[in-house]
């Protein structure tokens, strides 16, 4: 008889501890579409006050420009360690040829030899797609950069190490022009582009600086004090 009596009480306690499971899982459950309720109230008196200032196509492009933003993070977390390699692949390649010490003595043009202290002096050109080759013939002579493009060219990366900015190559959308940098995740709190302009949307912390018709060294000399 005492033996059976255990055996109810074993089998009510399990019972219990069930129960009290059951109702902490309904209990989590409750109070998760309670936040998920209370995200998607947030959310819509958000829409509703940026419906209120913005038209129907700025809210779009403000949507477009999240998923921009996101797509981005996914794509430099996916490509980081792919372009590290090859990168340091590139950099300690002893059969590369090192060609700083021309390109700090001279440069040949169509008349002859321009020396150094008059290549300090070239600028970029004013016209976007021009100032973007020029960018990018300048930077491929660069050992310690990285520059890579999308399958249309549409936009241009420089990397070193883990930093990145990118080069913009078409007029596409209101906020891109060609013969601009803008920079990522990893350079937009750099010092450097702290005088930026805004680029994007509003809560974007992305910023731009304008290339056209500046100075080349000075240019380059920036980017590589931003990404280092």
């Amino acid at each position: 008889m005492p033996l059976r009596k255990n055996s109810r009480t074993m089998h009510q306690m399990i019972l219990a501890t069930h129960q009290k499971e059951e109702a902490l899982r309904k209990f989590q459950a409750a109070e998760k579409s309670e936040k998920i309720a209370s995200a998607r109230v947030e959310l819509k008196d958000l829409m509703v006050s940026y419906i209120e200032i913005l038209s129907i196509e700025e809210f779009k492009d403000i949507v477009l420009e999240i998923e921009e933003e996101t797509l981005d993070d996914i794509e430099e977390n996916q490509e980081e360690f792919k372009d590290v390699q090859e990168f340091n692949s590139n950099t300690n390649n002893t059969l590369a040829t090192d060609t700083s010490e021309d390109e700090d003595i001279e440069v040949s043009d169509e008349e002859g030899v321009i020396y150094q202290e008059i290549c300090d002096e070239i600028t970029f050109s004013l016209d976007g797609e021009e100032a973007t080759i020029e960018l990018i013939q300048r930077l491929n002579s660069d050992e310690n950069l990285l520059v890579t493009s999308k399958h249309d060219n549409s936009q241009y990366t420089i990397k070193k190490f883990s930093k990145k900015l990118i080069i913009i190559n078409n007029n596409d959308k209101p906020k891109n022009e060609f013969g601009i940098i803008i920079t990522s995740s990893l350079t937009n709190n750099s010092d450097v582009v702290k005088s930026w302009s805004k680029y994007g949307a509003p809560q974007s912390k992305k910023k731009k600086f304008n290339f056209k018709g500046e100075n080349v060294e000075e240019v380059v000399q920036m980017i590589h004090n931003i990404l280092d």
